[in-house]
């Protein structure tokens, strides 16, 4: 993971706290970018005996994701193309609920080439908020202009990955700022 800690010692206790597995610590001294990072953990709840569960961990996600994002441009990676549609129709459903413009779009290797390059070109002019739920597919090569923020669902599938996406994020006058969510 790249980003600026206060506590850096703290760090493997935090990402491995039953020391099961080896964390090692790895520090750049010549990096000049500040990186702001935010960790949240949703956990899956086993409804009670005889009731309904209220919530699951994905749509506390989505709820989170709804207020971040909203009237601002984004980039949520969800590392898989089913996770991608389930994450965009929910947030796409909460917009409709809340009587706003949808701003929530799926972006995948599936998708019809006219429908990725619309929202790329959306993406690209910047007057409109647009957060793209993706895949790898935005994860570079692409000019999609500035986005705010990049969001993390689920861990991603390498160190490299991770560093791609939160690069994603301010190019232009914001600052680099990301969100690691995971469930």
């Amino acid at each position: 993971m790249s980003a600026t800690l206060g506590e850096l010692e703290k760090v493997p206790e935090l990402l491995r706290p039953d020391k099961r597995l080896p964390c090692e610590t790895v520090t750049d001294s010549n990096s000049k970018a500040t990186i702001q990072v935010q960790v949240k953990g949703y956990l899956e709840r086993v409804p009670e005996k005889g009731k309904e569960l209220q919530s699951s961990a994905e749509q506390l996600v989505c709820a989170d994701i709804f207020r971040l994002c909203r009237g601002d441009s984004h980039l949520v990676f969800a590392n898989s193309r089913k996770r991608t549609e389930s994450i965009a129709a929910t947030l796409s459903d909460m917009c409709e609920a809340n009587v706003v413009p949808n701003e929530f779009f799926p972006h995948h290797g599936s998708l019809a080439r006219e429908l990725r390059e619309a929202l790329e070109a959306r993406l690209q002019k910047g007057n409109l908020p647009t957060t793209a739920v993706c895949t790898m597919t935005l994860e570079l090569g692409i000019d999609i202009g500035k986005v705010q923020s990049v969001i993390q669902v689920t861990p991603p599938h390498s160190v490299s990955s991770l560093r791609q996406r939160m690069g994603r994020s301010g190019r232009r006058r914001f600052p680099i700022g990301a969100e690691n969510v995971n469930y």
